[in-house]
Formats: C-alpha cells, structure tokens, sequence
C-alpha cells in the first residue's frame, strides 16, 4: 500500500521512450514504488511511501531528465 501520490502535470514527452525515461529516472529514488507516464495527457502518476523523496525532489528528478513539471490534480 503506498503512503503519497504525487500527481504531476509534465510537459515534453512526445512517445514511449520519454514516458519510459521519466519512469525509470524516478523509480530509482528512493522510496518510490511505482510510476505511471502518459505522454498522450502530459501527466506522470508517483506512488512513494515515507517523507522522502519530496514534492520538489521528485519534479527536479524529472526536470533533470529534460521535462518541465509542476503538481497537479487533473
């Protein structure tokens, strides 16, 4: 069971590939269990458990990997 969705809206992924980068990129931080990307709604789903990683940790994650995010609730 997780603990904090974080509900993303990314802009910049254009196929699976980038939905696939974003998801591996976040999947290895610690505490993240599971990853949804959708390059079709811009929109990446992160379940995590505990304190950390954080909101910010987790778009400067994806930031890093070349995407622009901010928290959403679409």
């Amino acid at each position: 069971m997780f603990e904090k969705t974080a509900k993303l809206a990314v802009t910049g992924m254009s196929c699976g590939h980038c939905e696939q980068a974003v998801e591996k990129s976040l999947l290895e931080m610690e505490s993240v269990a599971k990853v949804e990307a959708d390059h079709d709604k811009n929109r990446v789903t992160v379940h995590y458990k505990g304190e950390r990683p954080g909101l910010e940790e987790i778009i400067l994650r994806v930031k890093n990997v070349g995407y622009e995010a901010a928290e959403t609730w679409i």
